[in-house]
């Protein structure tokens, strides 16, 4: 299962596991809501740090959204 791919970063994929369900290279979780949670975290953070390091991103990450609307002063 993945999510939305934004600002050209993927979310960690999130497989069926022994105890539940398991986000790509991270942890296990016992509640689908939860491995989702974790897994739109880890995009989060990754578009962060995207937008951070690169101000020709087209996109900004303020607090827990991702606009992708917002295009850097040219």
């Amino acid at each position: 299962m993945l999510l939305p791919l934004v600002g050209g970063v993927t979310p960690p994929p999130i497989i069926v596991g022994d105890r539940g369900f398991v986000v790509t290279n991270n942890s296990d979780f016992l509640t689908l809501s939860a491995a989702l949670s974790r897994s739109r975290a880890v995009q989060h953070n990754a578009c962060a740090d995207a937008a951070n390091s690169n101000t020709d991103a087209g996109f900004s990450v303020v607090g827990e959204e991702v606009d992708a609307l917002t295009v850097p002063d040219e």
